[in-house]
């Protein structure tokens, strides 16, 4: 029976486990992963993807489906590259 309950939980809560198995693995192997410092970077850095996700979600669920969306941050972040590289 405790196996069934483990195997439940397993199931359904399986990508938190494999998140804090990382965070854990990645904390182990660089002491400054889990700083508040790289924890804000790690967030701004997701902060465009996270944004369009949701975007692209409302788009989904009113039935339209708009491939174009990855390439145009794609060229977005391409563009903001060379810029960085220039200055």
């Amino acid at each position: 029976m405790k196996e069934n309950k483990i195997g439940n939980i397993i199931r359904s809560q399986g990508i938190w486990v494999v998140f804090f198995v990382l965070c854990i693995g990645f904390t182990i192997a660089n002491p400054r992963f889990i700083t508040g410092t790289n924890l804000l970077i790690m967030l701004r850095q997701v902060a465009v993807w996270g944004i369009a996700s949701v975007g692209m979600t409302f788009v989904i669920l009113l039935g339209d489906i708009d491939l174009a969306t990855g390439s145009i941050i794609n060229c977005e972040s391409d563009g903001s590259s060379l810029v960085l590289i220039i200055r």
